[in-house]
């Protein structure tokens, strides 16, 4: 019997969060941090979250990434929040040695219960502050290193991809999770564009080392990323 689970609610950004979780009534157990709920009324209730979320999402205020090459700052942004971005890049347009750095993003235990109630990453250290206390390695409850890593995707996707003409993630060849994130702590972006290559007369590949770092300075992760670009002969399809 599946039954339907819901994150305890938190108050986060002036709104209030839950996640929904599909869990194998047959265990008996609810994950740590999670409360069982009846069904009734869960198409409207999960209607009306989605509402809040989106206009605390619009509200938000962000000046996107900015590029610079060799130490130039361009006044472009990348990608702003609610900007329809007039520049459309192909593959040739990109250089190695582009630098971004995007706007923070505060982790939030909102992220963590939905990230959570989306994947199943219920491990005690990311939802039971009781256990978090008590762990020997962490003061409090942390973000899953999956989190972190889909943060600098987004990350990614601001500063490169997201004025290219046609692009697609190709994946990653190297994450390291160095550093714990907990609520309430800001990172932001670093993002280098290391190499660039022709794949083929449609694609080319373009490696970047996007970093997670925190206000204090702290670099959290590490992550050697690839995307497909079209090029100029593709950016029409």
């Amino acid at each position: 019997m599946v039954s339907v689970v819901l994150v305890a609610a938190i108050p986060t950004l002036e709104a209030l969060a839950v996640a929904v979780v599909l869990t194998d009534g047959s265990a008996g157990r609810t994950p740590p941090g999670l409360v069982a709920v009846s069904s009734d009324g869960f198409d409207a209730l999960l209607v009306a979250v989605c509402d809040v979320l989106a206009a605390a999402a619009d509200t938000e205020e962000s000046g996107g990434a900015r590029r610079s090459v060799d130490g130039a700052q361009s006044s472009i942004p990348v990608r702003a929040t609610g900007e329809v971005m007039n520049e459309q890049r192909v593959f040739e347009a990109i250089e190695t040695g582009e630098e971004y750095e995007t706007d923070g993003r505060t982790v939030t235990d909102a992220d963590m219960r939905l990230f959570a109630g989306a994947t199943g990453a219920t491990d005690p250290i990311h939802v039971d502050r009781e256990y978090a206390d008590a762990h020997p390695l962490v003061d409090d409850v942390v973000a899953q290193g999956t989190l972190l890593l889909a943060i600098a995707d987004g990350f990614v996707v601001d500063a490169i991809a997201g004025d290219a003409a046609l692009s697609m993630n190709y994946g990653h060849d190297e994450v390291r999770y160095l550093d714990s994130v907990s609520p309430g702590e800001t990172v932001h972006g670093e993002v280098v564009v290391t190499e660039t290559e022709h794949r083929d007369e449609e694609w080319g590949i373009v490696r970047a080392t996007a970093e997670l770092v925190t206000t204090d300075g702290k670099t959290v992760l590490v992550d050697e990323h690839r995307l497909l670009v079209a090029t100029a002969a593709h950016s029409e399809v």
